[in-house]
């Protein structure tokens, strides 16, 4: 069997629209997804470089708060 869709101009243009978001905001996650992976390389060689065994201890370890700008 076939399937008509009828759909107005407005709705065309949404879909449009709605389809060039998803590939931006899959371009944002990919570029995210690569920064943590090089953050997470990056605090393992520091820690090689460190003689820290234990990169994950070494991460609960350290104290970290959160500044407020005041």
């Amino acid at each position: 069997g076939k399937v008509v869709r009828v759909e107005t101009v407005g709705e065309r243009d949404e879909l449009k629209r709605l389809k060039q978001r998803v590939r931006e905001l899959e371009g944002v996650v990919a570029d995210q997804a690569l920064d943590l992976a090089v953050e997470r390389t990056y605090v393992k060689l520091a820690c090689r470089e460190a003689g820290i065994q234990d990169v994950e201890a070494f991460k609960k370890k350290v104290p970290g708060t959160a500044r407020t700008g005041r």
